[in-house]
Formats: C-alpha cells, sequence, structure tokens
C-alpha cells in the first residue's frame, strides 16, 4: 500500500459561491440527463441567484438531490 503525502483541502459549498454553483450545478444537470429519456435543456437564468444564497448546510450532497428532483419534477 501507498500513503500519499498530498492532501488537498476543498471548502464547504456554502465558502465557494458563485460559479462554482453554476459549475456544479450544470454538471449535475448533465449527469443527470445521461440517465433519462427525455433531458431537461437547463436551468432558468432567475434561479442561479436563488442557488447561489442558498447555504448548502448539507454541502454538495443536498445540492446534488435538490437538482435531481428539479429534473424529476
Amino acid at each position: 500500500y501507498l500513503l500519499s503525502p498530498l492532501t488537498i483541502h476543498l471548502p464547504p459549498l456554502r465558502d465557494r459561491g458563485g460559479p462554482n454553483v453554476r459549475l456544479l450545478g450544470q454538471f449535475f444537470l448533465e449527469e443527470g440527463n445521461r440517465q433519462r429519456e427525455q433531458p431537461t435543456l437547463g436551468f432558468a437564468d432567475d434561479i442561479w441567484p436563488l442557488l447561489e444564497r442558498y447555504r448548502w448546510p448539507g454541502n454538495i450532497d443536498e445540492f446534488r438531490k435538490v437538482i435531481e428532483a428539479a429534473q424529476s419534477s
């Protein structure tokens, strides 16, 4: 077994803010589209400020579930 001395620290989503929320949102949308017959085309422009302001206490897991729930509704 090899041990890696490299540690990558990623701050929680609430501390990363705007551009990260958009990139992750688009990634989760595209990931969900690969599993669906009817793809979701994208996000409405007025959604981004809401997603960026929310603090995401459940971090990326919560964010992913919100995107998945929006796609299935």
